[in-house]
């Protein structure tokens, strides 16, 4: 039985990557690293040979590649999502609460940038034709960020060229501390845990407020079921906090670098003002440095999610080009409305309305419609059959209601020929 199980991984899904020319295997992963290391155009490293991931076979779970003797390497972009199931137990946690439960994560490659050799400098990025989406039920801790933090922290964000607050996120340098801590003190690889902030933490600029509720980091198990470190997490919340603080502020850059905070652009003073803040109410620093954003390519999404409506039709051929499986149930909805944050499919039938409501299906249309367009953060989907189509189902049922009652009297008289429904 020992051959059923890797030693690397839990996982049971296993990804190959092949030599294109040489139609050998180079190595085998889990999806998780699969869709974060040998999407389409990522290059890999194995074994001193880097090789470029020509194309990903999500049905035979393939990857092929050719040698690479390009001078960048690659680096995904990943949005993930994380929606609370259930909370186990909840405590106090300094001026602030910590809770440890079951969650629901959606972990989506949609984008990877090229980054030189050497000097790291950024080359461009690339989106993905497809996304690659994975998700699972797994468990996390999480904490409640204090609200000071959370204004402090979205008053220094700043606008890329689409107007999106994406930069001097210094929620980003948190979650780079408190991660690094966490995988000390449970002792476990980047693979292992994730550490992420909830989906409200920042605004969409102009076209939408600052999203209100309460704003959480978890730290969750990157497999489904859990493993148990999100509930070590939670026990030791104290000493990773504690261990999070000792290494932002005896790091020996100057303020700020990607081995503390992430990224050098941010204030390590700032990101050590906001852990310090989990415990105790403190005042906020004075001033912090600022780095001016180079202009660089921007990632845009296809639609708007305000006129989507109008733009239904041209939506559903850009999905079904790129051969996404959800494409074919897309083309039976012939219209959308939009109730501010959610989107109502016009469909054809009860039966699909139905199926539409089903948890699994909802977040998979979910997940489509907010990779192509600029959907809230808090996005629903729902579904409704047109009126004139319930009547026309209602003739139906009744005319099929007919034919078996005349075919259950026909079967009852021997002389009577049975008819054909």
């Amino acid at each position: 039985p020992a051959g059923d199980f890797s030693m690397r991984t839990a996982d049971t899904k296993r990804y190959k990557l092949m030599d294109q020319e040489r139609h050998e295997m180079i190595t085998e992963m889990d999806e998780l690293q699969a869709f974060r290391e040998i999407h389409e155009g990522a290059v890999y490293m194995h074994e001193g040979t880097h090789y470029q991931v020509l194309r990903l076979a999500l049905e035979s779970r393939t990857a092929w590649a050719q040698r690479f003797e390009g001078n960048y390497y690659t680096m995904p972009g990943v949005e993930t999502q994380v929606n609370v199931i259930r909370l186990r137990q909840t405590e106090n946690f300094g001026i602030t609460e910590r809770s440890w439960g079951d969650v629901n994560v959606t972990d989506t490659v949609f984008m990877y940038k090229k980054l030189q050799f050497h000097n790291h400098q950024n080359l461009g990025y690339e989106k993905l034709e497809t996304p690659l989406i994975r998700e699972f039920d797994s468990e996390a801790c999480m904490v409640t960020i204090p609200q000071e933090v959370v204004d402090a922290y979205r008053s220094l964000l700043q606008p890329d060229s689409s107007g999106a607050l994406s930069r001097n996120n210094h929620f980003d340098g948190m979650c780079h501390a408190l991660a690094n801590a966490a995988r000390m003190v449970t002792m476990t690889e980047p693979g292992d845990i994730g550490v992420t902030m909830s989906s409200n933490v920042i605004g969409a600029g102009e076209r939408q407020e600052s999203p209100g509720g309460q704003v959480y980091l978890y730290i969750y198990d990157c497999y489904a079921g859990g493993l148990g470190y999100a509930q070590k997490a939670f026990e030791q919340m104290d000493l990773i906090l504690d261990t999070a603080i000792t290494l932002t502020q005896g790091c020996s850059c100057k303020d700020g670098c990607i081995a503390c905070v992430g990224d050098h652009r941010l204030d390590r003073q700032i990101v050590l003002w906001g852990l310090k803040s989990l415990r105790e109410k403190l005042p906020r620093p004075a001033g912090y440095k600022y780095i001016r954003y180079g202009e660089r390519p921007v990632i845009k999404k296809q639609f708007s999610f305000a006129t989507l409506p109008d733009h239904w039709d041209e939506f559903r051929q850009t999905v079904a080009a790129t051969g996404d499986g959800f494409s074919s149930f897309l083309e039976t909805v012939k219209s959308v409305r939009i109730n501010r944050s959610e989107l109502i499919l016009m469909v054809d039938s009860p039966f699909m309305a139905g199926w539409v409501s089903q948890k699994e299906n909802s977040r998979a249309v979910r997940n489509i419609i907010g990779y192509y367009t600029d959907a809230p953060a808090n996005l629903t989907v729902s579904a409704q059959a047109d009126p004139e189509s319930k009547e026309q189902a209602f003739e139906r049922s009744k005319d099929l209601k007919d034919k078996l009652q005349r075919r259950y009297e026909r079967s009852q008289d021997p002389q009577d020929p049975e008819e054909e429904m």
